[in-house]
């Protein structure tokens, strides 16, 4: 994970993220982050100002508390996910499931998660209904997620959870718990529930048609007018198609929804600990692990 070098990390500029005392009073909270915005970003080479309280800008403040450290992008690239993915498979056919019998019952126990987290054909309502304020909950709004991506665009579910998994070991791997916070396997599964949950939402494809005007040309009068206004050319437009889907905020929100669902498939097939055993995680390694280059020197002393 590519991350760039802090300006200073001293105890000072960390306490400065902590949240006000409930005994500060507010004269004394508003002075403090008047102060701290005249300051410049702790990430060198960056020359906004701060955020609030926080050493660093808005767009590294919202790093940091995201993904743990103010310069890092954690976006799985695919290729890894697919490795991650095949190596899951190369270790429930090899390692997981070698007797007959733990076959059957895994066989038994993914059917019945796929089975818990298939939605009914009713949830695929229209998208203005997921678009609007329906007073849906969080869950209703993932199963209607799934019902689009499985009802209505046929993909199967259990690629879903396969996915999930990937991204689990991906986050497993990955993930630098940010200073100051605690309970890293909360926090490793909250930002897995976005990962998966994101990538279910795209896949899904939730969406509408919607008929806007574009402007393909311009026409000018005929005549000329003493009136300056009726002078200037009229746009010529015409009627197209566009497809129009969630917003940033839904998405999220309901993104993490969906992930918190295939996580509870995944732990009702395997258990809720199944990322840590041994035999997978040394797969996970070498699935990540970039393959080494030879140069031609080497490959003639070998």
């Amino acid at each position: 994970m590519a991350q760039g070098r802090s300006k200073s990390n001293t105890v000072g500029d960390l306490l400065e993220t902590r949240a006000p005392r409930p005994d500060d009073p507010p004269e004394r909270v508003y002075n403090r982050a008047k102060i701290n915005k005249a300051k410049e970003c702790n990430v060198l080479g960056c020359r906004s100002h701060r955020d609030g309280l926080a050493p660093y800008c808005y767009q590294h403040r919202k790093n940091y508390r995201y993904w743990g450290h103010p310069t890092a992008n954690l976006k799985p690239p695919r290729a890894e996910l697919v490795s991650l993915e095949k190596a899951i498979q190369d270790w429930l056919e090899h390692d997981r499931l070698d007797r007959p019998v733990e076959r059957l019952a895994f066989r038994k126990a993914w059917g019945s998660a796929v089975v818990q987290l298939r939605p009914s054909p009713s949830f695929a309502v229209p998208f203005s209904m997921l678009e609007g304020d329906m007073r849906y909950t969080s869950r209703t709004k993932a199963k209607i997620v799934l019902a689009w991506y499985h009802h209505k665009r046929g993909k199967p579910l259990g690629a879903l959870m396969l996915r999930y998994m990937a991204v689990r070991l991906w986050v497993e791997l990955r993930f630098q718990m940010p200073p100051g916070k605690t309970n890293a396997t909360r926090e490793k599964n909250y930002l897995a529930n976005t990962l998966a949950g994101r990538h279910a939402v795209n896949q899904a494809e939730v969406f509408k048609h919607t008929t806007a005007e574009k402007v393909v040309g311009w026409e000018k009068p005929w005549f000329v007018s003493t009136v300056a206004e009726e002078n200037l050319p009229a746009p010529i437009t015409e009627k197209v198609t566009k497809r129009v889907g969630l917003t940033a905020q839904r998405k999220a929100s309901i993104g993490r929804a969906v992930g918190a669902e295939l996580r509870h498939a995944v732990e009702h097939a395997l258990g809720p600990r199944w990322f840590t055993d041994s035999e997978l995680m040394a797969r996970a390694v070498t699935a990540l692990t970039p393959p080494q280059i030879l140069t031609n020197k080497e490959d003639t002393k070998s």
